[in-house]
C-alpha cells in the first residue's frame, strides 16, 4: 500500500489574521484526504522539515511536539492498523525478506533470515511492533552474548533489524537503532602477511591440496586482492592474451589486470585442466546467486584449512586464510608509499573510508616501529 503524509497548508484557506491551518495530506493509492490539526500558523512560518515543521513562532516547540504526536499516530493507524492489527516483528521481518529475495540481494537475505532464527530462539513469542521495548531488545541481545557472538556481529546484526523496522516504515520507537548505538564493538585485528612472509609461501614446495590453496592465495594476493569469489569462479575464457577479465562480486564492476610472470605462472599450471572453474576447488558450477553462498562456502572452508597447515609449513606462524591476501595486499602496497586512491581503485571499493578500514592499523605499527627506536 503506497501511503503518504505531509504536514501541508492549503492558500484558500487563509483566514482574516493571515493565517492558515496546519493540515496533514494523506496520499494514499494517488487518492488524497486531509486531516486537521488543530493549529493555524502564517504561510512563512511553516517548512517540510520532519519534527521541526514549524519555526519563527512564539509557541514553535509545543506545536511541533503536538503536531508529532498526531503524526506517529496517524501513522501507526495507517500505516499497521489499530489494536490487533499491528504488525509484528516477525511479520515486518518476512516483509524484507520478501523485498531482499525479489532484488536478489542474496548476501543481504541470508544474514537477515539467520537473525530472524536468532530472534524465534532468543524471544520465543513474537510481538507487536508496539510492544517491542528495551527489555525485548536487551533479551535477544543478551541470548546472542550467551551463544559466544562477538560485539560486533550483535552490533551490525542489531542494525539490520533496525533497518526493518525502517523499511515497514515503524514511526514509534527504533529500540534495535538505539540499542546498537550503545554497543561498543572491538576493532577487528585484521591478519595479514608482510613481504618476506609472502616470498615464504612462493619458495615453499607444496602438494596436493595446500599447493591448491597457496596458489588460491597468491592469485589473489597478485590479481590486486581480489576476493576469494572472484578467484575461486574464475573461468578460463576470463584469461585473454595478457589480459585477465574478471567481474567483481561486490558492485559488479569489471577489472581488467595485465598478466605479469607470477600470475602467469600460476594460470600456466591449472589453464589447461578438465575441473569446472580455472582453480578445482569448486566442484559444482554455480547455477543460481541462491545456490552460490552454501558452494563457495565449502570450497571456502576446504582451502583455508589446508593454507592453515601449508602457512605452518612455511614457518609463518599466523592464522591465515584466503580473505588475507586482500589485507596482505592493501597494507603491502600502502607501506611502498602508494596513494589511497589507487589502492581503494584497486581494491574496488566504492568510498575511501573503506579502504581505511583495512588500512587503519597499518599506520599504527610504522609509528610504534619508529617510536620504539629510541628505546632500542
Amino acid at each position: 500500500m503506497g501511503v503518504t503524509i505531509k504536514v501541508v497548508q492549503l492558500k484558500h484557506q487563509e483566514k482574516k489574521d493571515g493565517t492558515l491551518p496546519i493540515l496533514f495530506r494523506i496520499t494514499e493509492d494517488r487518492k488524497v484526504k486531509y486531516e486537521k490539526t488543530g493549529f493555524s500558523v502564517k504561510a512563512s512560518q511553516l517548512r517540510s522539515q520532519h519534527d521541526a515543521w514549524v519555526y519563527k513562532h512564539p509557541d514553535a516547540d509545543t506545536i511541533n511536539k503536538k503536531i508529532s504526536i498526531q503524526y506517529k499516530e496517524l501513522a501507526n493507524a495507517l500505516f499497521f492498523g489499530e489494536g490487533d492489527k499491528v504488525m509484528t516483528l516477525f511479520q515486518a521481518v518476512d516483509k524484507k525478506l520478501t523485498q531482499l529475495e525479489k532484488e536478489e540481494k542474496v548476501a543481504a537475505y541470508n544474514r537477515l533470515l539467520t537473525n530472524k532464527e536468532y530472534l524465534k530462539e532468543a524471544l520465543v513469542h513474537d510481538y507487536p511492533l508496539n510492544k517491542v521495548s528495551k527489555d525485548v531488545v536487551e533479551k535477544y541481545v543478551n541470548f546472542r552474548i550467551d551463544k559466544g557472538n562477538a560485539q560486533s556481529t550483535i552490533k551490525k546484526n542489531l542494525q539490520d533489524i533496525s533497518t526493518v523496522l525502517e523499511y515497514v516504515r515503524w514511526k514509534g520507537n527504533n529500540e534495535f537503532a538505539i540499542y546498537a548505538e550503545t554497543v561498543k564493538a572491538k576493532p577487528v585485528d585484521r591478519e595479514k602477511l608482510n613481504l618476506d612472509e609472502i616470498a615464504k609461501l612462493e619458495n615453499t614446495v607444496f602438494d596436493g591440496n595446500m599447493e591448491l590453496a597457496v596458489d588460491m592465495y597468491l592469485f589473489s594476493y597478485y590479481l590486486h586482492g581480489a576476493r576469494f569469489e572472484s578467484v575461486a569462479l574464475m573461468e578460463r575464457e576470463d584469461v585473454v592474451g595478457d589480459i585477465i577479465k574478471y567481474r567483481m562480486n561486490k558492485g559488479q564492476k569489471v577489472r581488467e589486470i595485465k598478466i605479469h610472470g607470477k600470475l602467469r605462472k600460476i594460470i600456466d599450471k591449472y589453464i589447461n585442466g578438465k575441473s569446472i572453474y580455472l582453480f578445482p576447488a569448486v566442484k559444482k558450477r554455480v547455477e543460481s546467486v541462491w545456490h552460490k553462498k552454501d558452494i563457495l562456502g565449502v570450497a571456502n572452508a576446504t582451502m583455508n584449512k589446508y593454507l592453515k597447515i601449508a602457512a605452518y609449513k612455511a614457518g609463518i606462524d599466523k592464522d591465515i586464510s584466503l580473505h588475507v591476501a586482500r589485507h596482505s595486499f592493501a597494507t603491502n602496497i600502502k607501506r611502498m608509499g602508494v596513494n589511497i586512491n589507487v589502492i581503494k581503485d584497486a581494491l574496488g571499493h566504492s568510498k575511501t573510508s573503506m579502504t581505511e578500514k583495512y588500512l587503519k592499523d597499518l599506520e599504527d605499527d610504522l609509528i610504534s616501529n619508529e617510536v620504539n627506536k629510541l628505546y632500542e
